[in-house]
């Protein structure tokens, strides 16, 4: 084969492009490169017959001399080498996903957790246009950094549901010293809302939702626990080891209102 028809490119031989795509991965981009390989080479890398029968029937048309049919039946006949294992995928990191936080935590988070929230006669007020007279019926209020800074205690557990089936919750412990007492129940369910909104926000679906006292517990789906954790997480690093200013906090959530996270976890 002269030169100049061994630098032809591929395309010059109009097979079909299913073939093409088979020949691209073994490095082949020439009519040099394609006829320099055997054909017992070719259905080693995984050609079938009929495309050995293409490639050979081309190479004619350059009065090229490739595959005899001997020869190309008994690369066809021959098994095809095994192909290379596939690489085994990383694990995935199941402890703790990665999580970009809604800009109304990080404006939460940005203030010293040392300093206890003052809630001023709108702060109070925040929540009223987002339940009903009965107060039954909620809506999800809009964020609030400021009151997200009510929450001092946040944790990830896993216990069992009332009719005995395992779940995974998030509770959450707030500061309701400066709500009265005929306000807490209402406030902590506000205050739970915006937490749901903030998991939701992050990925993370809730199941159901319960209150008592100053705590709120929010059952979530298996599948979201890694970002539910990297939440509690990262409320962890912002409170550290600051006080919890709480209220009467219920017998069975003390050691989260001692230890935070790490009581749990």
């Amino acid at each position: 084969m002269s030169e100049d028809l061994t630098a032809l490119p591929l395309k010059s031989l109009e097979l079909p492009s299913k073939t093409v795509a088979k020949l691209k991965p073994l490095g082949i981009r020439t009519v040099g490169d394609l006829y320099a390989r055997t054909p017992r080479e070719l259905a080693a890398a995984g050609l079938l017959r009929r495309e050995l029968d293409e490639i050979a029937e081309a190479a004619g048309t350059f009065g090229v001399t490739w595959g005899a049919r001997a020869e190309l039946d008994a690369a066809a006949a021959a098994p095809a080498a095994p192909a290379p294992p596939a690489k085994p995928k990383a694990a995935p990191d199941t402890r703790t996903a990665k999580l970009e936080l809604p800009p109304d935590v990080v404006t939460a988070f940005s203030v010293t957790a040392a300093t206890p929230v003052a809630l001023n006669a709108r702060d109070l007020a925040f929540f009223d246009q987002h339940v009903d007279a009965s107060k039954r019926n909620f809506k999800t209020p809009p964020p609030s950094p400021k009151h997200l800074r009510l929450v001092r205690r946040i944790a990830l557990v896993r216990g069992a549901t009332i009719g005995g089936r395992e779940a995974n919750f998030v509770v959450a412990l707030i500061d309701v010293s400066q709500i009265a007492a005929t306000d807490v129940e209402t406030f902590v369910v506000h205050v739970g809302n915006l937490i749901a909104d903030v998991l939701a926000r992050i990925g993370v679906k809730q199941l159901s939702q319960s209150f008592a006292g100053c705590a709120v517990q929010l059952t979530i789906a298996a599948k979201d626990v890694p970002k539910a954790r990297a939440l509690v997480a990262a409320h962890a690093r912002w409170i550290g080891d600051g006080p919890a200013f709480l209220a009467t906090v219920p017998p069975a959530l003390a050691a989260l209102a001692a230890g935070g996270e790490r009581a749990f976890t």
